[in-house]
């Protein structure tokens, strides 16, 4: 995990042990989770009831932010 702090709002990330991140969560209770295939490609975020999956061919390097995602409707 690892917490920053800007202005009153504090962030919270969390990462799996290839380092890339899993979740992040907002002050406030808002929280985003990454979901990642066996090849490491970014495969879904869910943001509160929220699902999106990600472009065919997306990856992610560990220290990037994930692409940008198809938003579609949680289950």
């Amino acid at each position: 995990m690892l917490t920053r702090t800007e202005g009153a709002t504090t962030y919270t990330h969390g990462y799996d042990l290839p380092g890339r991140q899993t979740s992040v969560a907002v002050t406030g209770g808002r929280t985003s989770t990454f979901v990642y295939n066996g090849d490491g490609t970014l495969v879904a975020q869910r943001v509160a009831a929220t699902t999106t999956t990600a472009p065919a061919r997306a990856s992610v390097a560990a220290a990037a932010t994930p692409p940008a995602v198809a938003r579609v409707a949680a289950g």
